[in-house]
């Protein structure tokens, strides 16, 4: 992988020379653990799998390890389901499609050889979704068909259920699991489920060699000015194109086919998983973040990366989650540098921005004092409570 941050930050180009000199390739071999009487727990929090009633590492969404380790069957009472034929966890799933192509693959590449693990073929394929409102996104259903998982061997769960053959395959692909973002990491078996991807979905055809892939059409309320971004790579030859308009073994076809492929970097940039090797990235940054999911993605792939500022981030709605945006991005003096255009602050779409960030940014900090103070009252009508019953002295 290449890397060149020459259009960014001192500070950003420092951190990401450290983030692009880690190696993200693990050489080990994976295995697939057999496991009986499993607990399966869908709820937020504790969503995963347990065993002996102790969460199983790595088994619940992105590694972010459940607010509660341990759990006891006996607090949900008696009358929990069983699934008492064999199964294959998939896990729990987040419709965000960024995390379909990384967290969601990752307990895949047993199927890649059906010789290899004959015991799974017979299994129901379980799993759950961070909403009970979500279903499977139709890309994932294909990238399963791709694989050759029949879609009609899923089973989702939506509360606890005891699984009583259950099968549980080493990641291929980590996620967070501790609190640096520097620890994901890929092995083998990641790059070819991705190489099985792209062959079995690519097409040969008229496709654009340098391609932008826009947010514009879906997200316009977290971000504003891309259109001007769109304006300035249309001029410099680039296609703009919308991923979610496109059939999804025509644009595995259009990105493995691109020279040249420009994304902001956030879940559109993952995409850059199906170009083909060795390809050039050009990753916009709407705001002073290395996303180490994308750092990874580059490494799987072997990209000539380039990193691009494009945004300022003037105030944040909620700094604990600042990747929830809302962002503005503008033709800024790093991007007319790599394109050789001119720079333009588009001061009507700053001031659109910035009206309805502080709007946002009260109503959390209202919320946020709201609820405090709610919860204040609660917890001092308990003292009260218990002082009258005679609880405490």
């Amino acid at each position: 992988m290449r890397c060149y941050a020459e259009h960014v930050t001192n500070s950003a180009a420092k951190r990401i020379a450290e983030l692009k000199s880690i190696n993200r390739l693990q050489c080990r071999s994976l295995t697939v653990r057999h496991l009986h009487n499993v607990m399966m727990l869908p709820k937020e929090g504790y969503a995963g799998l347990y065993e002996d009633g102790k969460a199983i590492d790595y088994s619940y969404f992105a590694c972010a390890a459940p607010m509660k380790d341990r759990f006891s069957s006996e607090a949900l009472g008696a009358g929990i389901p069983e699934i008492k034929e064999p199964v294959f966890f998939l896990g729990k799933f987040n419709v965000c499609w960024g995390h379909c192509i990384t967290d969601h693959l990752k307990f895949l590449w047993p199927f890649l050889d059906s010789q290899r693990h004959p015991e799974l073929q017979r299994c129901k394929l379980v799993y759950t979704m961070l909403s009970k409102a979500d279903k499977l996104p139709g890309n994932y259903l294909q990238i399963l068909k791709a694989l050759g998982i029949d879609a009609s061997r899923l089973q989702r769960v939506d509360r606890a259920t005891i699984l009583r053959d259950c099968y549980l395959a080493d990641e291929c692909f980590s996620t967070i699991k501790h609190e640096s973002e520097d620890e994901h990491y890929y092995t083998q078996d990641y790059d070819k489920i991705v190489e099985r991807i792209c062959k079995s979905f690519s097409r040969e055809g008229a496709f654009p060699k340098k391609v932008y892939l826009t947010r514009k059409g879906w997200n316009a309320r977290r971000e504003y000015g891309e259109q001007f971004l769109e304006e300035a790579f249309k001029s410099s030859g680039y296609e703009i194109v919308h991923p979610e308009q496109l059939k999804f073994e025509t644009f595995v076809s259009m990105m493995n086919h691109a020279e040249v492929v420009a994304a902001t970097e956030c879940s559109c940039s993952h995409n850059a998983l199906f170009m083909r090797k060795g390809a050039k990235l050009v990753l916009l940054r709407k705001y002073d973040r290395v996303n180490s999911y994308q750092m990874t993605i580059n490494q799987v792939r072997d990209l000539d990366v380039h990193y691009v500022d494009v945004g300022r981030p003037v105030m944040f709605v909620d700094n604990e989650n600042r990747s929830a945006g809302p962002f503005f991005m503008y033709v800024t003096k790093q991007l007319a540098d790599f394109l050789g255009a001119k720079s333009r602050f588009p001061i009507s779409e700053f001031v659109r921005y910035m009206s309805v960030v502080v709007t946002l940014k009260c109503y959390h900090i209202g919320y946020s004092i709201c609820y405090h103070m709610y919860k204040r009252v609660v917890v001092g009508w308990l003292k009260i409570d218990r002082w009258e019953r005679g609880k405490v002295g």
